[in-house]
């Protein structure tokens, strides 16, 4: 009874999902589509991207997820202040394809650090970082 939405060659058609087969992997399965007809004009049996919407969120913001720093059970983003780094402890809501959905103290026009986990790691409160627009 899910919505989903197919994406094939930049076009996109909506469909219900008639069954679901989960995977081990977090996030991936296959899904099982009726059709009247052959969306996209593929052959019986054909494999496309599928999205299934899980939730509405409102009042979140929307970052991709190598701005998210996920340590001890705690999200963090750092945002960037003149040039100096400030961590912000933010509530995550929901990942999907590379994107997180989060609530906390950043705001639309926010500059923030994006990178590898890595990097991410290696900041701290009050450290200086060029900021590139």
């Amino acid at each position: 009874g899910y919505t989903a939405v197919l994406k094939y060659n930049g076009d996109e058609t909506i469909a219900t999902v008639t069954r679901i087969y989960p995977s081990l992997l977090e996030g991936s399965g296959t899904v099982e589509l009726y059709f009247s007809s052959k969306p996209f004009g593929l052959p019986t049996g054909s494999f496309v991207d599928v999205y299934l919407e899980t939730a509405r969120l409102s009042d979140v913001f929307v970052i991709p997820e190598d701005v998210l720093l996920e340590l001890d059970g705690k999200a963090i983003v750092y945002k960037v202040d003149g040039n100096i780094v400030v961590p912000i402890k933010v509530n995550m809501l929901a990942k999907s394809n590379g994107l997180v959905a989060v609530k906390g103290d950043i705001a639309s026009g926010d500059y923030v650090v994006k990178g590898p986990e890595s990097v991410l790691l290696r900041l701290s409160k009050g450290m200086k970082v060029m900021v590139r627009e």
